[in-house]
């Protein structure tokens, strides 16, 4: 994910911002924020993708960006631990939810 700006954040945001800058979360650089390592990316995308009722639409739009594989296989991963091969007819009828 691009760093956001930190004028782009909620005033009420500002205080855990700070926080998550102290434990190592976020990392500040020329007034914008991002995450301090790339597997806070990729679990902030798979709990997008979770929170989903059009995942397969989502994961259709997001498959180019490559910033989103990660995220992409550790969804497809939960949902092959958890329903099976089964679950990923083609094509797709139902959202899949975990």
């Amino acid at each position: 994910m691009s760093p956001t700006p930190l004028d782009d954040l909620p005033v009420q945001a500002v205080g855990l911002v700070d926080q998550l800058r102290v434990d190592g979360i976020l990392s500040e650089v020329d007034g914008r924020v991002s995450f301090a390592h790339d597997l806070f990316d990729d679990w902030t995308l798979l709990h997008y993708l979770r929170s989903r009722d059009d995942v397969i639409r989502v994961i259709a739009e997001k498959v180019a960006p490559s910033s989103w594989h990660r995220a992409i296989r550790l969804y497809a991963a939960g949902v092959l631990r958890e329903h099976g091969v089964d679950r990923w007819g083609w094509p797709p009828t139902y959202a899949i939810t975990t």
